[in-house]
């Protein structure tokens, strides 16, 4: 619940320092916010949450394999799947965010990276 909270004090302080303007800072928040979301409210809280921290990374990064972030908020779509049991479009989602790891070779000695592939070996 305090993350849930923190993510929710965090995105509202964003709204008032930034105002409309979608950052990677506000996607990487929405995305704490669908993960803390997904294991206090369930995963049809969480998935709008994922969808636009997805969307923001897209458009700020110009695409859709630029950041380890991509990675980790597509393991968290995929968590919502499967929570829902929907395991074709948690395999999808677990696949995109491999994906992106991927195709980012540089970057796999992060520490992000290494919470994203735990996440998805387990």
């Amino acid at each position: 619940q305090e993350a849930l909270n923190l993510a929710e004090e965090s995105i509202a302080l964003y709204k008032n320092h930034f105002g409309s303007y979608a950052s990677d800072t506000l996607a990487e928040t929405l995305s704490y916010k669908g993960e803390a979301s997904l294991y206090i409210l369930g995963a049809e809280a969480a998935l709008p949450l994922i969808e636009s921290a997805l969307q923001i990374y897209l458009a700020f990064y110009k695409g859709p394999y630029k950041v380890i972030d991509q990675a980790y908020s597509w393991a968290i779509k995929g968590d919502c799947f499967l929570a829902k049991e929907d395991y074709k479009k948690a395999l999808s989602a677990y696949a995109q965010s491999f994906l992106v790891l991927d195709k980012l070779q540089a970057s796999k000695k992060s520490r992000l990276c290494q919470m994203v592939l735990l996440r998805l070996i387990y």
